[in-house]
């Protein structure tokens, strides 16, 4: 079963504070009015976005996720596919993908329509910050990642969320990796709910990563440590970045009018 399936849970395990991570996206665009998250979900930056006086608008290709987006003025959303969609006549200071929701798309070609496409709604100084972690070609069993994607949200009626998204395999030719997710939802050792699906993702070198952002016109212009450090001190963009402990933001920017197509 697709965990967006079960809204609901899904929803719960990723309901974390995200008042901090908005103030810091805002401090990389100073002055921004406009924000655009493909990917939303049930937009759970909408609200703190908004409370900070921006105009909000998310793109979620699920309709039940858009049945839980917090809705009210200044939050718009448009239910489309991330790798093309269009807002007319909208220009954004900031786009904003969380989580690795990139890794979704499977090949170049699809990568590349949604940064372009990302691309086209951007003001002139806008940038898209993208979270994203970047492995080897010989694959994550080299890696930290058996440690990480572990996590626990304890909800309102008193039952715990135990969350978990791993990765079991990886295809290293065709450069995919599945990753499983699991959400219980239990009181005390008592399991009310629980919910398993395998995600074919994509797999991201750092070549792969540079390539694309080339291809589709945007530059780097820095890259931060992710959420779990507290300052997000900034680092290198460089082959040292795969396999790393965490995500990082990458923080891109319109490349004049170059796009390799």
């Amino acid at each position: 079963m697709d965990l967006y399936d079960e809204a609901g849970l899904y929803c719960a395990a990723f309901d974390w504070p995200v008042d901090r991570e908005v103030d810091w996206l805002l401090r990389q665009v100073p002055g921004a009015r406009r924000v655009l998250e493909p990917f939303c979900g049930n937009a759970r930056h909408a609200r703190v976005f908004v409370e900070r006086g921006l105009e909000y608008w998310g793109v979620e290709r699920s309709a039940a996720m858009l049945k839980r987006a917090a809705d009210g003025a200044h939050i718009h959303l448009v239910q489309a596919d991330a790798r093309e969609f269009s807002i007319p006549g909208a220009k954004f200071d900031l786009a904003w993908c969380p989580i690795n929701s990139i890794r979704h798309l499977l090949t170049d070609e699809d990568l590349a329509s949604h940064l372009r496409t990302v691309r086209s709604h951007l003001s002139r100084d806008g940038v898209y910050v993208v979270e994203s972690d970047l492995t080897r070609r010989d694959g994550w069993r080299t890696g930290p990642m058996v440690e990480r994607g572990i996590w626990t949200m304890p909800q309102p009626d008193g039952t715990i969320i135990d969350c978990r998204w791993q990765p079991e395999r990886d295809d290293l030719a065709r450069r995919r990796v599945f990753e499983r997710a699991t959400i219980i939802q239990r009181r005390g050792t008592d399991v009310l709910r629980e919910v398993s699906n395998v995600y074919e993702m994509r797999m991201l070198t750092f070549e792969d990563w540079r390539g694309l952002i080339t291809r589709s016109g945007f530059t780097v212009s820095a890259v931060f440590e992710h959420r779990g450090s507290v300052h997000r001190p900034q680092v290198e963009f460089s082959v040292g970045l795969e396999n790393g402990p965490d995500n990082y933001y990458f923080v891109l920017r319109p490349m004049g009018e170059r796009v390799i197509r």
